[in-house]
């Protein structure tokens, strides 16, 4: 028996008249079975118990429930996939799972506005392939678009590969219609591309970690898809050249601009001996996506320019997915050979990309850990795999995280770049924003969700 189970038997948050209530909303659709229970007592990363799971099937029901728990004050975590990272759609201290995954229809796809209209259990893989099938694309890619929900990455405001072109989800919600904590629903937007009219106050939303509202239906923005790729993976002896790239690789609009840190290399090399560029120490992987021979001219035109580096361009589309497949595998390496450790997300401007690398060095040095280091170069989102063994003291993990966080905010960076603060990350929130910036997001939490009902404990303790 698990830790998880062992507190699912001996602790309940909501009573047996609550139980009665839900039942009444939800019908079959609502559980308290142990089994059912420990599979929705967890993410990608953290565990933590609930005491009933609820299956929606439109928002009506949300708001019955979230007015239930308002009235009787007991806990709401909205769940996707539960592929996060952060621990936001855990429980902190029991209550009742609201999992959205069967409220995953899509609605409407209106060609004409360039927009799709879901609800936010949608797959978000299962809305790219839907679009391509109409010569149309959805850009928003987390690593994780295979199983993760759309609702779920606005409420992350998810990134991936491709946002250093195309932007992250935020960049492609026009509409979104939530659920209050109180109960009540609200829309914003519609299918407009612009709207001064009043505070925008859909955005606050996007971004908020499910602790603000239920996100009950979104209307996408959507992009004619690129018919045309230019793919290349160059190799660094040292970071001195990365910031020029990837200068350029941005001033040039690529569509990915991947990074591979040195300690990562060496085992891919074992791996893809024939298809890395000699003589490397950092990997980045450039692809600029368009139209006709556009792409290809980007291309030359970046490579020509950089006579220090090695490279290996993608001739054909099975050398570009050849190339792919390397960047594919950092994650399972990573697996591999770091058994112990924490991950986290954070973000410098672009520029800054190498200075970080450099002290990622004096990290891993300094506290004799190993650091396996990747991600989005283009937009300085960098993933930083810190591994140790099991006796690895805890207080010195904690110091290692602060000294990374204040690096990162040092060079004028964030926590996150796109996997969010859930309960991983809240208490290093006061290195990156103010007291008067926290207050600020108390004080908007409290007017919304006035019982503090909805995915407490996460961002902030309240």
């Amino acid at each position: 028996m698990t830790f998880v189970n062992l507190l699912l038997i001996l602790f309940c948050m909501i009573s047996r008249s609550i139980k009665t209530c839900l039942r009444k909303i939800f019908g079959d659709r609502f559980s308290d079975e142990t089994g059912l229970l420990f599979a929705y007592s967890y993410d990608a990363k953290f565990e933590g118990a609930p005491d009933a799971v609820v299956f929606p099937v439109d928002s009506d029901e949300v708001s019955r429930l979230l007015s239930l728990a308002t009235e009787e004050g007991f806990p709401v975590i909205p769940r996707g996939a539960g592929t996060g990272q952060t621990g936001g759609s855990i429980p902190v201290e029991g209550g009742v799972v609201l999992s959205l995954e069967r409220m995953n229809r899509i609605l409407e796809l209106d060609r004409e506005n360039l927009t799709l209209t879901v609800e936010p259990g949608a797959i978000t893989g299962d809305v790219k392939s839907y679009v391509a099938g109409f010569g149309l694309y959805y850009p928003p890619d987390p690593a994780s678009y295979e199983f993760s929900t759309i609702g779920g990455n606005i409420a992350e405001n998810a990134g991936g590969i491709h946002a250093v072109k195309y932007g992250v989800t935020a960049n492609y919600v026009l509409g979104l219609e939530v659920v209050l904590p109180t109960g009540e629903m609200i829309s914003f937007s519609g299918k407009l591309y612009k709207n001064a009219t009043g505070y925008d106050l859909r955005d606050i939303f996007i971004g908020s970690e499910g602790t603000l509202g239920v996100i009950t239906r979104a209307v996408l923005k959507l992009v004619p898809a690129p018919e045309a790729y230019a793919t290349a993976l160059v190799g660094f002896p040292d970071v001195s050249s990365i910031r020029r790239l990837a200068s350029t690789v941005r001033s040039l609009s690529a569509s990915a601009c991947e990074l591979v840190g040195k300690n990562i290399v060496p085992i891919l090399m074992e791996n893809f001996p024939s298809t890395l560029p000699p003589k490397t120490s950092y990997l980045m992987l450039v692809e600029f996506d368009g139209f006709g021979d556009e792409p290809k001219r980007l291309l030359d035109s970046m490579l020509s320019s950089f006579r220090e580096v090695s490279f290996v361009v993608a001739r054909d589309d099975s050398e570009r997915e050849r190339l792919w497949d390397i960047r594919r595998n950092v994650s399972p390496v990573i697996r591999a050979n770091c058994t112990c450790g924490v991950s986290e997300d954070i973000v410098v401007p672009p520029a800054s990309v190498p200075e970080m690398l450099e002290f990622l060095e004096e990290l891993q040095a300094e506290f004799s850990v190993k650091i396996f280091s990747f991600g989005h170069a283009g937009d300085g989102n960098l993933h930083v795999n810190i591994c140790y063994d099991e006796l690895f003291p805890e207080r010195q993990i904690e110091q290692l995280l602060e000294a990374l966080f204040r690096k990162t905010v040092s060079l004028g960076g964030a926590l996150s770049g796109e996997h969010g603060v859930g309960i991983a990350k809240k208490r290093f929130l006061d290195i990156y924003l103010s007291e008067e910036s926290i207050r600020l997001h108390r004080r908007l939490k409290r007017i919304l969700d006035p019982r503090g009902i909805l995915n407490p404990g996460k961002i902030f303790d309240e």
